[in-house]
């Protein structure tokens, strides 16, 4: 049996510990391997909370990426195991899992994004009053998950569904591309079709697949890096490939089963 090449990086935590705390010098990342992780910030004697980071999760990465201090603090909420990855196996890391290196990439982007905006709100603040000051930018909570839809058909509105098999839930497609995953607080995307309440053993990548519509006609493909395998009628979908999708297809993300219903035509 091969040994996990990460294995030598594995660190444990108690609950309630402090893994590290704003303004530390840190040159590590870290992955949770079990157990959940609360990102937060102390703003005026108060912990506000930014993320709950469960399995796959990482956090800590600038540290590594550009060797700044801490901007935040971490904390076990449960006992926890995390993989401590050093510089000097980071470049290992992202090539071993692409999945981590494609949602590190959206997440510094988010991170430029909100510099930009930040930046923006500034100079137009500053160009209204004087002396201009830096407007505090808090960090925004995650958006909330949209009303669960409890009917056995798609929604007239929608193009197509995903139905839960064995059960009334539905999850609709409204747009021509519809990404398939879980809610991410790394950051911060929430796919189109959030499986996060009903993917209880979390087989389902944060960033698994996605629907396209083209023409009428429907595919599914996988993202990059997506684990635990997508399914159309037992047929294997690979990131890059296109499986068209028909009415009553049965589709399998992880080890979620769904049925592919599409909707009314007027």
């Amino acid at each position: 049996m091969s040994k996990n090449p990460l294995q030598e990086y594995h660190i444990q935590y108690r609950a309630g510990d402090t893994i590290f705390e704003q303004g530390d010098v840190g040159t590590e990342m870290f992955i949770v391997r079990s157990g959940m992780v609360k990102i937060y910030r102390n703003i005026e004697g108060k912990k506000e909370s930014l993320a709950v980071l469960e399995k796959g999760d990482f956090f800590g990465e600038m540290a590594v990426l550009e060797g700044t201090p801490r901007s935040d603090n971490a904390e076990a909420l449960e006992d926890v195991e995390l993989v401590r990855i050093h510089s000097a196996v980071f470049d290992r890391m992202i090539r071993r899992n692409t999945e981590i290196a494609v949602r590190m990439i959206l997440k510094l982007s988010r991170r430029v994004e909100e510099a930009n905006g930040r930046l923006e709100s500034f100079f137009q603040h500053a160009s209204k009053s004087a002396p201009a000051q830096v407007p505090v930018i808090e960090e925004p909570p995650p958006p909330a998950p949209e009303p669960e839809v409890v009917v056995d058909a798609v929604p007239p509105d929608c193009l197509a569904a995903l139905l839960l098999e064995g059960g009334r839930r539905v999850f609709p497609v409204k747009t021509e591309s519809a990404l398939i995953g879980r809610y991410d607080p790394v950051t911060g995307v929430r796919p189109e079709i959030d499986l996060t309440p009903v993917d209880v053993g979390r087989s389902v990548s944060r960033r698994h697949a996605r629907i396209l519509v083209r023409d009428s006609a429907f595919f599914l493909t996988e993202e990059v890096g997506a684990l635990n395998g997508t399914y159309v009628k037992d047929r294997k979908v690979s990131s890059g490939i296109e499986l068209p999708l028909e009415d009553g297809d049965a589709v399998r993300v992880g080890r979620v089963n769904l049925t592919f219903q599409l909707g009314k035509k007027d």
